[in-house]
């Protein structure tokens, strides 16, 4: 391949634009397969409101399920958590219930998702680990908090998202 230049009228001058080599090959992506129908519930059950002795004291019951996926080794397996943040506290972590402020949900706590007994925190990335290959699985735990010094009986549900990316 050339290019013809020149300096006036009847002048040019060819200039070598180098040699191309065609490769066959293709980009792949390392992902994870997520298997349909994968909403996790978390059934913690009733819990006695005298267990809420002061702020920050999590229920002693928790339920965990296992987040499950087929991964490409050397994925880099992350996770976000998204949800609304319980405005009784600043901490990140405690996600608020369901309707909270109506007289029939609960008052006073939280719930908190947690993977390897570490608080997931809203909005934050977490790099969950490096895949190495085939079935990985996550268990995540879910728990009450308290929020505030009194604790009020009632319905005590939340929902969020948990955003997995790969890298």
């Amino acid at each position: 391949m050339s290019w013809a230049v020149g300096d006036g009228p009847g002048s040019a001058y060819t200039l070598p634009m180098g040699k191309w080599n065609l490769i066959n090959g293709s980009i792949t992506v390392l992902a994870c397969a997520i298997p349909s129908g994968t909403n996790l519930a978390f059934p913690i059950g009733d819990v006695q409101a005298d267990q809420f002795t002061q702020l920050g004291t999590h229920s002693q019951e928790s339920s965990t399920a296992d987040l499950k996926r087929d991964c490409d080794a050397d994925a880099n397996i992350n996770v976000t958590l998204t949800g609304a943040q319980n405005p009784d506290t600043t901490d990140d972590s405690v996600l608020e219930l369901s309707n909270q402020g109506d007289d029939k949900v609960a008052a006073g706590i939280g719930v908190q998702l947690l993977y390897n007994d570490t608080p997931l925190e809203l909005n934050k990335m977490l790099n969950l680990k490096r895949s190495a290959g085939g079935q990985e699985s996550f268990p995540i735990t879910a728990r009450y908090i308290q929020t505030k010094d009194k604790v009020r009986a009632g319905q005590a549900n939340a929902t969020a998202t948990l955003n997995l990316t790969y890298q």
